[in-house]
């Protein structure tokens, strides 16, 4: 990971389950991991990523979208969706409902009484209508998520719902922030304003009880308001950021931790976001985290690269598969142990999908879900 230790210890997870395959005549359309730490599968009755890629190489051949929307007809407005929870040894009963033809790429999570929350988002109105619905199938009612984009939505353990936003228009949601519902009424409970820290765009939200929060682009406010890197955001918004959000059962240091001069961090900071909405924060000397977890005073994070020596060495590429082993101190976490995540060969991965769940990493690959607990890599690797 950080290219100081060429042999880094490899990690065999002891949890590998092959992602289950889809019902007869159901298409594969995506996957996730709640915060309960069950697989969550989303299928369609059409093959709607296939479609998706037909439509990309006609518009690449012929050039435009109407040379395309003669060639290809559009998606069937009766689209159905099935949903269900697979916990690696059984997958559950699915819930099939109707899928928005319109949006048939939907952020979907599940609460923890069993009803789903699925993305509906209006281009009219501009505003995310999440639909909540029944294990039946009934939709119940309508969550509004704000105004605007967002690259992440996640039930946590109390049922409220958490939505990372690339661009939202609500006056109480700033751009490119963190936000907080109630996921019956719908009512706005928690944002970052009046903590003291603002947070970047938001791509991976996966929150329990309490929030973690791992990003690029954020951090306390410096003394005497918005300079440097915080100011240049809110003014261009045009800078890509990153943030994953995860639950973790943690008993730390206390508050009172000390505001960094963010002109001049090297690494992302990692957040604690309480019941209560109160923020902790320490500083790191990573960056890249593709998912974190947490226990005790312990953190793992997985496909990160350390800026001291990536400077030293003048580059910046991180190993995907890389892990990390932090422990927690009054205002810093150091990397105290490195190892690498035995997946096998290369061309067999795909592409890799990181959640963080509690004390626990989730890879999916194209074909396989591995589980990694924080207590296993650290015994692996002498830690505990």
């Amino acid at each position: 990971m950080f290219r100081s230790n060429p042999m880094p210890k490899l990690i065999r997870p002891a949890f590998t389950r092959a992602l289950p395959h889809a019902p007869p005549t159901w298409f594969d359309l995506g996957f996730c991991v709640s915060a309960q730490g069950e697989l969550l599968c989303l299928r369609a009755s059409e093959d709607v990523p296939g479609y998706f890629r037909e439509r990309g190489r006609l518009r690449k051949m012929l050039g435009s979208d109407a040379a395309v929307a003669r060639k290809l007809p559009p998606l069937p407005r009766y689209l159905r969706g099935l949903l269900s929870a697979f916990d690696g040894e059984r997958e559950g009963e699915a819930t099939e409902f109707a899928l928005n033809p319109d949006s048939p790429h939907p952020a979907f999570s599940r609460f923890p009484n069993g009803d789903w929350l699925v993305s509906d988002f209006d281009p009219v109105r501009k505003g995310n209508f999440a639909r909540v619905i029944a294990p039946d199938g009934a939709e119940t009612r309508r969550v509004f998520l704000g105004e605007g984009y967002f690259h992440s939505m996640q039930c946590d353990l109390n049922g409220c719902v958490w939505v990372g936003y690339d661009e939202c228009r609500s006056e109480a949601i700033p751009p490119g922030q963190l936000a907080k519902f109630d996921g019956k009424s719908g009512d706005l409970l928690w944002t970052q304003a009046g903590t003291g820290f603002w947070i970047g765009d938001c791509w991976g939200v996966n929150p329990g009880a309490d929030v973690w929060v791992a990003m690029h682009g954020g951090g306390p406010w410096p003394e005497g308001g918005a300079t440097g890197a915080a100011a240049n955001y809110f003014t261009q918004q045009r800078i890509a950021f990153r943030m994953i959000v995860v639950h973790a059962d943690f008993v730390g240091p206390p508050a009172g931790l000390a505001q960094p001069d963010h002109s001049t961090a090297t690494g992302w900071p990692l957040l604690r976001i309480g019941a209560d909405g109160e923020v902790r924060h320490w500083m790191t000397t990573l960056r890249h985290f593709q998912g974190f977890a947490a226990s005790g005073d312990l953190a793992l994070v997985i496909g990160a690269y350390d800026m001291r020596r990536a400077w030293k060495s003048n580059g910046y590429r991180a190993d995907k598969l890389g892990l990390a082993l932090l422990r927690l101190g009054d205002v810093g976490a150091d990397a105290i142990a490195e190892g690498r995540l035995a997946l096998g060969e290369t061309r067999d991965r795909g592409a890799l999908r990181v959640f963080g769940a509690g004390d626990a990493l989730h890879v999916l690959t194209d074909k396989t879900w591995v589980r990694l607990n924080v207590a296993e890599v650290a015994g692996a690797l002498g830690q505990l």
